[in-house]
């Protein structure tokens, strides 16, 4: 297709996009956090949450329903942040059930595949010399280098299950100005 935006371009594809019916969901979220002193000689911070959702879409055109597309039915975000004298300690982590993605077309290969469930662990760490303006820090991402997968569209120029990171590092220093 020629284009009219764009003088001598040309159109490679197009796509169009509708809604699909009706979404209902119910869950729940439950956060818990408490913050202590004295512990190994310093503060402690401590939180966690967890949210379930449940639910279906309905596709009136293909007469198929799907749980509640792009989102975990479980998920678990919990960590702590314990500091003392300019070091700090905070690992984090996350528990995600599987997921279902937008497809609702039963001839499409990409119906009714789930997304597994997957946990990540990040961990950071710093340090800061009391009365200096610099502080040393690393960060790891996936500490374990859990190999998983998000949730994607699951069309036919995209992917269902859309790969993640594995393990990374960042290691900075930090200047502060006064």
């Amino acid at each position: 297709i020629e284009s009219d935006f764009i003088p001598g371009g040309v159109i490679f594809d197009t796509d169009t996009n509708q809604n699909l019916g009706k979404q209902k969901t119910w869950g729940l979220n439950l956060s818990a956090q408490g913050k202590f002193r004295n512990v190994l000689g310093g503060r402690l911070s401590l939180w966690a949450h967890y949210d379930w959702l449940d639910g279906e879409l309905t596709d009136p055109l293909e007469e198929t329903s799907i749980g509640v597309p792009f989102a975990s039915n479980h998920k678990l975000r919990t960590g702590f942040k314990w500091s003392r004298r300019g070091l700090t300690l905070s690992p984090r982590l996350y528990l995600f059930g599987s997921g279902v993605g937008p497809v609702t077309d039963p001839d499409d290969d990409n119906f009714g595949v789930k997304v597994p469930a997957y946990r990540l662990v990040t961990v950071f760490a710093s340090w800061k010399a009391a009365q200096t303006p610099v502080e040393v820090y690393l960060r790891i991402e996936n500490a374990f280098d859990e190999r998983y997968n998000n949730i994607g569209q699951g069309g036919s120029s995209t992917f269902l299950l859309s790969p993640q990171d594995g393990r990374w590092l960042q290691f900075g220093l930090r200047f502060q100005y006064q």
